[in-house]
């Protein structure tokens, strides 16, 4: 009886083993099973951030091009402006060469007028003839008509009949 207790000690000590043991490959598997899941958690974890940083940096991305956009266009505008600018300046010098060039031909015409205004009245022929010139005329020796002029524009006329 003794073999058989000492039997079935052995054997309940051998289930207790291979129970001990089933528990371990149990507990094995779940910590195999644990671990791959808090691997495949972190992997999400990381293609998540990932993910974050790729929109963050694409967005960035958009930010910059659309603010090169906005510059190139501030610039566009500036050139047009300063092109308006330079067209106004040209047209304002226009206008200015023009009324300067009305008012010179004013100041003529009245600087003519007074000249015209202030010679003498009476018929000046060294306007006509120069200075110092002599014409003779004759008349079929019926008669005969000359005209002097000396250097101070003054006129002589002499008729003489035959």
């Amino acid at each position: 009886a003794q073999a058989a207790a000492a039997a079935q000690a052995e054997a309940a000590a051998q289930a207790a083993a291979e129970q001990r043991r089933q528990a371990a490959i149990i507990e094995e598997q779940r910590q195999v099973a644990l671990r791959e899941q808090q691997r495949q958690a972190a992997l999400l974890e990381q293609q998540r951030i990932d993910a974050q940083r790729q929109a963050a940096f694409q967005e960035q991305q958009r930010q910059a091009a659309l603010r090169e956009q906005q510059r190139i266009e501030a610039q566009r505008q500036a050139a047009l402006q300063e092109q308006q600018r330079q067209a106004a300046l040209r047209e304002q010098q226009r206008i200015e060469a023009q009324r300067q060039a009305a008012l010179q031909e004013q100041r003529r015409q009245q600087a003519l007028l007074v000249q015209q205004q202030s010679a003498p009245s009476q018929s000046n022929l060294s306007g006509l003839f120069g200075s110092g010139h002599e014409v003779v005329q004759e008349f079929a020796g019926q008669s005969r008509v000359e005209y002097n002029l000396n250097m101070q524009g003054q006129g002589d006329v002499r008729r003489t009949n035959f």
